[in-house]
């Protein structure tokens, strides 16, 4: 054995080898120690992924956030409607409480079904024409759809309307008089007392269907009232209580009583009023776009039909104009005869 060479190599070979091994080590860890370029930032195709993802997040935000603000406009649209309609119910609720259809008074209405009805009736006020006089005041009212000129962001269109009449009376009877006398006394003597039922004024301004049905004493529901038998519609033809609306052979009084009632016996225990109403900028729109006719299509119910039933149908069925299918609300209230 080569002592030298086996012992040196040996030697070397142990005490140089750890050593070596530790400056990898440390060269190792120092290399994973630097930063490398490429490993630095984005590439490109990440940056395109990036741009995309924003991209499509900002067109769903602009997209929900467009939806709630249709949503939202809508529901004020509703709201505004149903605050207009609440009204105009409330009025036609507080005038029909007061009004006079008993001591042989009643109500003028169309003696036809139409799409729209028209009502007129006296009715007391609480009011006192004087202190030292018993005299009662009264009006003469009116309700019917009247065609109405509107303008809606500086363009004028055409609609129908709810409307409602009034004038004031000073009876010069007591307070129970018949509706034959105070219709005597507006046509024969000068009614410098008497202001008839004009001054009319829209309700609301998207109410475009008013009508009433009747519900007799019997329970069936009739869209022309049973006629008052012991006055002939000619008695009020003449009287200036009928000015305000297109006059014509087609009124009739209304038997609000058994003691008024025709030969068959029936009469009218309460009026079931029905309302359709939009809102003004959804009419100006169906106007600008010749689909305001569609409101025809609502149809006029018969017998044993309540119109707001009649009309949610035809709506969803025969309305194609989408703003109008989006925007009819449809009404009702029931009014006890007083």
């Amino acid at each position: 054995m080569d002592k030298k060479s086996g012992f040196h190599g040996r030697g070397a070979l142990h005490q140089s080898s750890p050593m070596n091994h530790r400056d990898h080590c440390r060269l190792l860890a120092a290399e994973s120690r630097v930063p490398r370029g490429p490993r630095n930032a984005f590439s490109l195709i990440e940056l395109l992924v990036a741009a995309a993802v924003m991209a499509m997040l900002l067109v769903l935000t602009v997209q929900i956030l467009s939806s709630t603000s249709s949503a939202v406009r809508l529901a004020d649209r509703h709201r505004d409607t149903d605050n207009q309609v609440r009204v105009a119910m409330d009025r036609l609720t507080e005038d029909f409480a007061t009004a006079m259809l008993t001591g042989g008074a009643s109500a003028l209405v169309r003696s036809a079904n139409e799409p729209n009805s028209y009502l007129r009736f006296l009715c007391l006020s609480r009011v006192r024409e004087g202190s030292s006089t018993p005299r009662p005041r009264g009006a003469a009212v009116g309700y019917g759809v009247n065609d109405v000129t509107q303008t809606n962001a500086g363009t004028s269109f055409t609609t129908g309307l709810l409307m409602r009449g009034d004038g004031r009376i000073a009876f010069s009877g007591t307070a129970v008089v018949s509706l034959s006398d105070i219709f005597r006394e507006l046509s024969q003597s000068p009614p410098s007392n008497v202001i008839p039922d004009a001054n009319w004024e829209p309700l609301a301004s998207g109410i475009v269907r008013f009508h009433i049905s009747y519900l007799l004493d019997n329970g069936d529901i009739v869209q022309v009232p049973p006629a008052y038998s012991m006055i002939s519609p000619q008695t009020f033809a003449t009287t200036s209580f009928l000015n305000g609306l297109p006059l014509g052979s087609g009124w009739m009084a209304v038997a609000f009583a058994p003691e008024n009632a025709p030969a068959s016996g029936r009469y009218v225990k309460a009026l079931i009023v029905s309302m359709a109403s939009a809102s003004r900028d959804v009419l100006a729109l169906a106007s600008s776009s010749g689909q305001l006719g569609q409101i025809d299509a609502l149809g006029t119910p018969g017998d044993g039909v309540i119109a707001r039933a009649l009309w949610e149908t035809n709506l969803t069925t025969k309305v194609t104009f989408r703003p109008l299918l989006q925007n009819l609300r449809f009404y009702q209230r029931t009014l006890a005869v007083p």
